[in-house]
């Protein structure tokens, strides 16, 4: 497949203004799909098209739950008995790898793609007193019932629940550092369609100079706890995320920004999944231990991509996940932001007329040259990096081609 790479990527930054022209072919957009379902789950960029990636691949624990048998509470005599199972502890078995920072499109779905943003960090968070509160056994009245009912007075953890369910939560156990088994990500996943075979634009912004810092709701006697109103309400710092796609702003939703925006926050914020969770206090595996608020803390952090490849639409090592897609007009600065809801900040980069704008005019706007600037058919096919110089005395560096890049016609134009 053909594809261009800076083998050696950028500095590691925090904040930056990425804009690109794409057309997804038809074509492709089902063989990724086809070949999504041959992939196991967990497979990396499973129904996904990358645009663009950056960053070395990362790893994740994978890890097993441990249980132990426990008695039966006391005032529930099943008979027969009933072997109820308690977590103890977690195993990690081994390691996963998972996506760099990238931007694709999912292409599950059958002659549409979606839009998929993640930005990998290499940190982790600390967590700290989050427990698993599990229900272990679940009886129903009625003829499925067996033995005596349970003591269900107050202070016995039974309670009923949906079609009459006894449910009884036997232990809480410390899964802080089980929880952390993958380097903290910000991820924006919107419910937002993409047409095959025709252009289309996003321009996006980001700045995670920021801390990722959040809490939980305090805990009371009721095993599910307490819940903040919004996300808002458990979040102490955040970073802020900024898009468009042909010329449409997006922001301050979940259906924009989800699914780890900051709901009830001021702006376009968003956290990571951890961050969010915390935040959230969401049932199951994040959750109160007792008494004490649940909190996390991450950041802030650069994105590591010094060293890394950088790649259009992938680096080599992601090779079989490069599908045939046209690009146009691709710039990447780092170390400035932009508020992609402001016309006229989305007027440097797209015409009135739904067509790419010079390059000149975005640089007049943030006061400097992109960092990675592909202008013009003949730079693409050649790797001709056309932005600002590493250093003033050196060009700024090439971008590898691979495999066959060739012009493509009619050019960039969000117009009907």
């Amino acid at each position: 497949m053909s594809y261009l790479s800076l083998p050696l990527g950028l500095a590691d930054f925090r904040k930056g203004v990425i804009s690109l022209w794409f057309r997804l072919p038809l074509e492709s957009l089902d063989a990724v799909r086809e070949a999504g379902d041959a992939m196991p789950l967990g497979t990396p960029f499973r129904y996904i098209m990358p645009l663009f990636t950056f960053g070395d691949p990362l790893t994740q624990h994978a890890q097993v739950t441990n249980f132990e048998n426990v008695a039966n509470p006391v005032g529930f005599t099943p008979d027969p008995p009933i072997v109820i199972l308690s977590p103890t502890s977690f195993t990690i078995t081994g390691e996963e790898t998972i996506e760099p920072s990238h931007v694709g499109i999912n292409c599950a779905a059958e002659g549409v793609g979606y839009l998929v943003m993640n930005w990998q960090m290499a940190g982790r968070a600390v967590l700290t007193h989050i427990g698993d509160q599990i229900s272990l056994i679940d009886l129903y009245r009625g003829e499925d019932w067996v033995g005596d009912p349970p003591d269900m007075s107050p202070g016995t953890g039974w309670g009923t629940g949906p079609d009459e369910t006894y449910a009884h939560t036997i232990s809480t156990v410390d899964v802080s550092d089980a929880r952390n088994a993958r380097p903290e990500y910000f991820f924006v996943n919107p419910n937002l369609a993409l047409a095959a075979d025709t252009w289309h634009h996003i321009l996006l912004s980001f700045d995670f100079s920021n801390a990722c810092t959040t809490h939980g709701p305090p805990q009371l006697e009721d095993p599910d706890g307490t819940s903040h109103a919004n996300t808002a309400e458990g979040t102490d710092s955040a970073c802020q995320f900024w898009y468009a796609v042909d010329d449409l702003d997006y922001r301050e939703s979940d259906d924009a920004l989800g699914p780890y925006y900051v709901d009830g926050g001021s702006g376009n914020e968003i956290l990571t999944e951890n961050a969010w969770d915390v935040a959230n206090d969401v049932t199951g595996l994040i959750g109160n231990l007792w008494g004490v608020p649940s909190s996390c803390d991450f950041g802030p952090e650069d994105l590591p991509t010094a060293d890394s490849p950088l790649g259009i639409p992938a680096a080599p090592v992601w090779v079989d996940n490069i599908y045939a897609v046209e690009m146009a007009e691709f710039q990447m600065f780092i170390g400035v932001t932009l508020d992609t809801g402001i016309e006229d900040n989305r007027r440097a980069f797209v015409a009135e007329d739904g067509t790419p704008m010079p390059p000149a005019a975005a640089e007049a706007l943030l006061e400097q040259k992109p960092a990675v600037l592909l202008h013009g058919s003949g730079h693409w096919i050649a790797g001709i990096n056309s932005g600002e110089p590493a250093a003033p005395e050196e060009p700024a560096p090439p971008l590898t081609p691979t495999g066959l890049i060739v012009a493509y016609t009619p050019g960039p134009d969000l117009s009907p």
